[in-house]
């Protein structure tokens, strides 16, 4: 009696597994299905389906941002030094004319 219990239960077990399995493939199926259609939506986006020119226009996108940056902060930093520059040398020439006028 116990081992006829035992096989009903391993059968029973067998066809749930079965049945799950069969659930299963149908399952990544449609998920295969899914990501292909995604994989071929997302392609189209890009000009003549071509995801590595599509990169590297991004990364020459990035590149000149970048050398924008660079350029921008250079030109700043040179306006500020020839900003005290011409400070120092408006105050050196204003002592010198002071100098040169004497104590009032």
């Amino acid at each position: 009696m116990e081992r006829r219990r035992i096989s009903e239960d391993v059968s029973e077990t067998l066809a749930v597994m079965r049945s799950l399995d069969a659930k299963l493939t149908e399952h990544m199926a449609r998920e295969e299905n899914t990501l292909e259609e995604m994989l071929k939506r997302i392609s189209t986006a890009f000009p003549n389906a071509d995801l590595p020119a599509h990169r590297m226009y991004h990364e020459e996108v990035m590149v000149a941002i970048q050398e924008r940056a660079d350029l921008r902060r250079s030109l700043i930093k040179s306006v500020a030094t020839f900003g005290v520059l011409g400070i120092l040398g408006w105050l050196c020439l204003v002592a010198w004319q002071a100098f040169l006028h004497g104590p009032q």
